[in-house]
């Protein structure tokens, strides 16, 4: 396995009223990963961080499995993209919902990264790939379950759910 991507560690706490002893250990946590080569940082809003990546895994990893393609061939055609706009916008409005907000730059962001691993193989893609059972349940199902819990639809999360469970 190769490791292609290199990003920022996000630690933080999702209930802040937990006090200042979880401060401390979450400072040392931070500064132990850092000494380890692992750029991280203390996040004051972890719960958007979190959502943040949610919604980014639920756009690309499906598409990637679905069209059996690198995740920088998301960025080839104006169909594919617009398959991760009608994802991004769909778990947008669930994070809103929820009471989560988003990133402001979460979509450029979310195209970044494809960029930035254009060669890399999703994990679900692999899965797919070696005939393994995938992540989907995990991304787009919880997402669908969070949706019918705030009675929003999501019809190109549905549809590529379903998809994805298809090829497993």
């Amino acid at each position: 396995m190769l490791h292609t991507g290199r990003g920022l560690t996000r630690i933080g706490n999702a209930r802040p009223e937990n006090g200042q002893n979880l401060l401390v250990r979450q400072k040392v946590l931070v500064n132990l990963f850092n000494q380890a080569g692992f750029q991280t940082i203390l996040s004051k809003d972890i719960l958007t961080q979190v959502w943040n990546k949610f919604i980014m895994n639920c756009v690309i990893n499906p598409l990637t499995a679905v069209m059996k393609v690198r995740n920088g061939d998301l960025l080839d055609s104006e169909w594919s993209i617009s398959l991760m706009r009608e994802l991004y916008i769909e778990g947008a409005a669930v994070a809103k919902a929820n009471g989560t907000p988003i990133d402001e730059q979460l979509w450029e962001t979310l195209l970044q990264v494809c960029r930035s691993t254009s060669l890399n193989h999703s994990s679900m893609l692999q899965d797919i790939m070696n005939s393994k059972r995938t992540e989907i349940d995990s991304l787009n199902g919880s997402l669908l379950r969070i949706a019918e819990q705030w009675q929003i639809s999501i019809p190109t999360h549905r549809t590529i759910h379903r998809l994805v469970k298809a090829l497993e």
